[in-house]
């Protein structure tokens, strides 16, 4: 049982590392409040998800929606730390 855990953790790295390696070197350049109708046509979310549905601009014109989890089931949250903030 414990060599099938691994190797699934394995292939969720990858996932993620596959996933989250398109932001590296990427530069955010804009971010902006999905519209209602974005919210709910395009992402199927409810009226609970429009106080935190945004959308993030990189400048390559790639955009990344916080999301509560992998499948999209509503709307997210970045925690944002500078520097000063990790150090205190």
């Amino acid at each position: 049982m414990r060599e099938s855990v691994e190797v699934l953790d394995a292939r969720a790295k990858k996932y993620y590392a596959d996933h989250y390696n398109k932001l590296k070197g990427r530069r955010i350049v804009d971010w902006q409040f999905l519209d209602d109708n974005t919210i709910i046509e395009e992402f199927m979310w409810g009226e609970g998800d429009r106080y935190a549905a945004v959308v993030f601009i990189l400048d390559d014109g790639t955009t990344f929606v916080p999301m509560r989890d992998p499948e999209g089931n509503g709307a997210g949250h970045l925690d944002v730390l500078t520097k000063a903030d990790r150090e205190e």
